[in-house]
Parts: C-alpha cells; sequence; structure tokens
C-alpha cells in the first residue's frame, strides 16, 4: 500500500499546483479579460444602434410605399387614408 499511497500523494500535488497555476494565470489576464469584455459589449451596442436604425428605415419606406400604392389605386387622388398612416 505504501506505493499506491506515494502515487495518490503524488497525483494530489500535481492537481493543487495546477490549481494554484490556473488560479494565478487567471488573476494575471483579468484585467485584459475585462476590457475585451466592455469593448466586445460596446460594439455589440453600436451594432445594434444600426441594426435599428437600418430596421426603421426600411419600415419607413415599407410605409412611403404602401401609401404610393394606396394613392395608384384611389386613381391618383392625394387623399390621406386612416389605412395608409
Amino acid at each position: 500500500m505504501g506505493i499506491g499511497q506515494a502515487s495518490i500523494n503524488s497525483l494530489k500535488a500535481s492537481v493543487l499546483f495546477l490549481r494554484k497555476s490556473i488560479k494565478s494565470a487567471c488573476e494575471r489576464t483579468t484585467p485584459w479579460l475585462t476590457v475585451h469584455a466592455y469593448w466586445t459589449m460596446a460594439w455589440a451596442k453600436i451594432i445594434k444602434k444600426e441594426n435599428r436604425k437600418i430596421y426603421k428605415e426600411r419600415q419607413n419606406a415599407y410605409k412611403e410605399e404602401d401609401q404610393y400604392i394606396i394613392i395608384r389605386w384611389k386613381g391618383g387622388k392625394m387623399k390621406v387614408d386612416a389605412v395608409s398612416q
């Protein structure tokens, strides 16, 4: 049993060493990860805002197109209708 216990102790020591090295690596990289996460969120907000703007422009274009179709359907008269608003 002496050999088995020695290998278990060796395994425990290596696991402990790995935990400490991973922890120190995380502590060293945390500032970079924080900055990276901040910039990723900032870009996500910018992209979301641009996508919203593009969506609104498309919706306005569809509304104008619908108004044009309704005006042509009524014979070219410029009547404002509840459907076209």
